[in-house]
């Protein structure tokens, strides 16, 4: 199949699917079968059933693993969450199918055995994913696991104050992003390169769908270790940002960001001063802020 007819057949998903499937789930779909790369998603009996005949009108690869995943979704990290809880048999009723999409049959199978027998390596090279991050989720392993099998932390231990949009992994947590992986710090110049080619690409699907994700590039984030974070709109001031407004919360009930309050991060980097509007100021201890640079 040629390009433009894997472009063509993406559009039509696309408006199929449009308003059913969740925009970072339609993004894996989407990337799969413009053959950008292979992509792994987990869905409920009925997703399952939809992918699959769409696989069959549509001529993409699907692959099913030999197992369902027992989801944990944490209240701090919206509706995303690398976490499970354990894995059933396909015949149990609890737990969603774990599902591997491809521009072909024989790609997804590939991409299914390659997890089950190949080893992660291989398996992330298959998801796009730069060696450099594979080696970072490789060495780290054992560490994510025992944080709740998250490599957030680990990704803002590793990295500077002021950040690359594209390897801005947050937006993930907000249902918004173009970053499908955990980089090994969020100015790694290899996962903001392939991020945004892929962008580019999907730009040929749908321009609103590509500029709803790339938003959670442009959005400047506290995060709250263990609580949650804000995702909000700020001007950049020396060591922080001035909050401007429209803001998204994930988790982190407690706290208010008024227009006006300005953030500043300690010179460690390991804590946040907040300054309220009426000139209060509080220190946020176990905190990050990460600060975006201006679009492109």
């Amino acid at each position: 199949m040629t390009y433009p007819e894997r472009v063509r057949r993406a559009r039509e998903l696309y408006r199929l699917l449009r308003g059913e499937a969740p925009p970072l789930a339609l993004r894996e779909l989407l990337e799969a079968v413009l053959g950008l790369k292979c992509s792994r998603v987990d869905v409920a009996e009925v997703g399952m059933e939809r992918l699959y005949a769409l696989s069959v009108s549509h001529g993409f690869g699907m692959a099913l693993a030999s197992f369902k995943t027992l989801p944990v979704l944490e209240r701090d990290k919206g509706d995303w969450s690398d976490h499970a809880a354990g894995y059933v048999d396909l015949s149990d009723p609890r737990g969603l199918y774990t599902v591997y999409l491809g521009p072909d049959e024989e790609a997804a199978e590939t991409a299914c055995l390659a997890e089950a027998q190949l080893g992660d390596d291989i398996f992330g090279e298959l998801l796009g994913i730069p060696a450099c991050c594979r080696a970072f989720y490789l060495e780290l392993r054992a560490t994510a696991l025992q944080r709740g099998d998250d490599y957030l932390e680990l990704t803002l231990e590793r990295s500077a104050q002021r950040i690359p949009a594209g390897a801005n992994i947050l937006g993930q947590y907000f249902g918004q992003t173009l970053m499908s992986h955990f980089p090994c710090s969020l100015e790694c110049a290899r996962s903001r390169e392939a991020t945004w080619a892929r962008g580019r690409a999907l730009r040929e699907v749908n321009e609103d769908l590509v500029d709803h994700l790339e938003e959670g590039h442009y959005r400047h984030v506290l995060v709250l270790t263990g609580t949650g974070m804000w995702g909000f709109e700020g001007q950049p001031i020396p060591g922080g940002v001035l909050v401007q407004g429209a803001q998204r919360r994930v988790g982190a009930p407690g706290l208010k960001l008024p227009a006006g309050t300005r953030l500043l991060a300690h010179e460690t980097g390991r804590g946040v001063n907040l300054c309220s509007p009426d000139g209060i100021w509080r220190g946020l201890e176990r905190a990050r802020l990460v600060v975006v640079e201006p679009r492109w």
